[in-house]
């Protein structure tokens, strides 16, 4: 490559989301208005992985939270990317990344979690260099949590993991990813396995990030020659580190030149009151709640609406029978009997 700065490749912005998510996905939609230019964005795209009712019930409100750049965003129902079998949320997830990444049309695309959102202007080289080469950071997962699966991912297209875990790509989003090469991917692990994609996916519980980079290099394409690798991972707020400092520490770093942080969803379960305070102060600070006087309660509020729609989603995935004995219990018209196990949605994460 010349490194002769040219017009930025413009970006698809892609989210799979679900109904725990959707209040910090309306986050992440207003800080895309307010920092992502839109000459930089070919798409915005948002999975909605759900059941159709929820999904009917939800789309709209989703789609507005982008207020201005709403024309240019799509909000689809998981079926219109793939019929996937029963399936872990977690796992359905990272399926539904992949196959909506191959169907887009812009030479990249990041993905993104529900729980990221920007906090400052995107550069329009921060994903990819002025002359378009995506960009990507580079983890050791020789004592990661996630070694098994990556080590599982590298087995499965015929790499040594052990030459590959001190420098492998990492699994976390953003993730910048390059559809004309998702698509060899699904192609060439369809023909090799003789089965769709998603049922290969899960049957071998691989893992997506991986998956495509080791694809890459299994294939003659290392992530050093495709990729640049200089891009600062971002900070995020995670369950077992979610006090106030922690909250500030992220943005401090956002504010240092890399323009996104997560906010778990069970990190933001378990915030005591002084965290609330200040990541309310921090989104106010950013516009992306509506009253800014009011931003600790506009946290509280959608911490409210994401344990509803946990409540709701566990109750939606307990078999009738156990629903039925609870209500016999509440109403005291008779004995619970025995207990019965829950059988998981894929729409679980």
């Amino acid at each position: 490559m010349s490194g002769v700065p040219v017009a930025p490749v413009p970006l698809s912005l892609l989210t799979v989301t679900y109904p725990a998510e959707f209040g910090l996905q309306r986050v992440q939609a207003r800080s895309v208005e307010r920092f992502v230019d839109p000459d930089l964005l070919d798409s915005v795209v948002v999975v909605v992985n759900s059941s159709p009712a929820l999904f009917r019930r939800h789309a709209t409100e989703l789609l507005d939270a982008y207020g201005a750049l709403a024309p240019r965003v799509r909000v689809v129902h998981r079926d219109e990317v793939a019929r996937l079998p029963r399936t872990t949320g977690w796992r359905s997830q990272q399926v539904l990344k992949l196959l909506a990444a191959r169907s887009l049309h812009a030479e990249r695309v990041v993905v993104l979690d529900s729980k990221n959102h920007f906090t400052n202007r995107l550069r329009p080289d921060h994903f990819t260099t002025l002359d378009g080469r995506p960009r990507v950071c580079l983890t050791d997962y020789r004592n990661h949590p996630l070694r098994p699966n990556v080590e599982r991912v590298l087995r499965y297209v015929g790499l040594p993991p052990a030459a590959h875990l001190p420098r492998f790509s990492s699994t976390v989003t953003p993730a910048v990813l390059v559809p004309e090469l998702v698509r060899d991917l699904v192609r060439d692990v369809e023909a090799r396995s003789g089965r769709a994609f998603a049922h290969e996916f899960i049957a071998r519980d691989l893992t997506e990030f991986p998956l495509y980079a080791a694809w890459m290099t299994a294939n003659g394409l290392p992530t050093e020659e495709v990729y640049d690798t200089s891009l600062t991972r971002s900070a995020t707020v995670w369950p077992r580190a979610c006090g106030a400092a922690d909250v500030d520490e992220a943005f401090t770093r956002a504010d240092a030149g890399v323009p996104v942080v997560g906010v778990h969803r069970r990190a933001l379960d378990r915030m005591q009151a002084p965290a609330v305070a200040a990541l309310g102060a921090q989104w106010g600070r950013r516009g992306l709640v509506d009253d800014v006087g009011r931003a600790a309660e506009s946290v509280l509020a959608l911490r409210a609406e994401q344990r509803r729609a946990a409540f709701r989603q566990r109750l939606g995935e307990t078999p009738l029978a156990v629903r039925a004995r609870i209500r016999r219990v509440l109403t005291g018209s008779g004995p619970p009997g025995p207990p019965v196990a829950a059988t998981p949605d894929p729409a679980t994460s």
